[in-house]
């Protein structure tokens, strides 16, 4: 074993702790944070890795004489509080991801860019990860560090990378578009739309034909009546946005008119030429109408 051949990582420590420190700890250097989130639509997510620059120091005997590739391996604690190879990350070097995450350090190199990404198995939070010296290269000491020494074998204690889970960036604009538009819609439908189209305060609506039962018609609510002869429907944003139509068929009705709400007692009728509504168009409660056709036949049509 060769003597007196070290490497001081003065300045990769305090590289470390410029990254910044954890709330948890002061002493734990926030090495980077990577805002992970799955895959939508044609947004995926592209892997983050976490790079920060180390520079390094050999002594004049380690440059001299020379040493084989120091090795780092990097670990974490389980749940036992041993120290395990760290499977939840990628270590890359300058770029390169290191086999087995395997750091490995020649005496030739002056500064890196150590890298860390986290693996597809990686949960949320803080990992607390550490490097342990696999294959010391010659050296006898690194720092104050005695490698001869086997419970002494951890160079950097405890720097921290965070992953935060959180919505696909595409996935939140939508949901945010989407809330917004639900929450129109709710104003729209319980604070506006009785504003801009009125709906009916009459509670029923009676029609008395020549030659048919008398239809009842429950109105209240409703935004108005169409007398038609012909089938209708309505589709369901007209519904939403101008409320309830309802459609009375009967072959009297040579044309369709209307009837809509005026105020809580009265009603009001949209003729069509051909047609005569006596008294007149307005239909209070307790008159009756009379209504006639282009055929000269008669209905009559009280409210409630």
């Amino acid at each position: 074993m060769l003597k007196n051949r070290n490497l001081p990582l003065l300045a990769l420590l305090l590289m470390l702790v410029s990254c910044g420190e954890t709330e948890e700890n002061p002493n734990r250097v926030l090495w980077g944070e990577t805002k992970y989130y799955t895959n939508f639509l044609f947004k995926k997510y592209e892997p983050v890795i976490m790079e920060q620059t180390l520079d390094l120091d050999f002594n004049e005997d380690a440059q001299k004489f020379g040493i084989n590739d120091i090795e780092l391996e990097t670990v974490k604690k389980d749940e036992n509080g041993r120290f395990v190879h760290a499977a939840d990350v990628i270590i890359y070097k300058n770029g390169k991801q290191c086999v087995d995450n395997i750091l490995k350090i020649k005496s030739t190199d002056r500064s890196i860019k150590l890298g860390v990404e986290f693996a597809s198995n990686a949960k949320e939070g803080n990992h607390t990860l550490y490097m342990r010296v696999k294959n010391t290269g010659g050296l006898d000491r690194i720092d104050d560090v005695d490698l001869s020494l086997p419970d002494n074998v951890i160079l950097v204690h405890e720097w921290v990378i965070k992953k935060d889970d959180v919505f696909n960036p595409l996935a939140k604009i939508l949901f945010l578009i989407l809330t917004l538009i639900a929450i129109l819609l709710v104003i729209w439908r319980f604070f506006i739309r009785q504003h801009i189209f009125e709906s009916f305060k009459v509670r029923k609506l009676f029609i008395f034909y020549p030659e048919s039962p008398m239809k009842t018609l429950k109105t209240k609510g409703c935004h108005k009546v169409i007398c038609t002869n012909k089938r209708q429907n309505q589709s369901f944003i007209s519904k939403f946005f101008k409320g309830k139509i309802i459609f009375e068929k009967n072959e009297f009705w040579t044309q369709d008119i209307e009837i809509v709400p005026k105020d809580r007692k009265t009603v009001r009728i949209r003729s069509q030429r051909g047609f005569t509504v006596m008294p007149g168009s307005a239909v209070t409660a307790g008159v009756t109408a009379e209504i006639t056709n282009m055929n000269k036949k008669i209905i009559k049509l009280q409210i409630n």
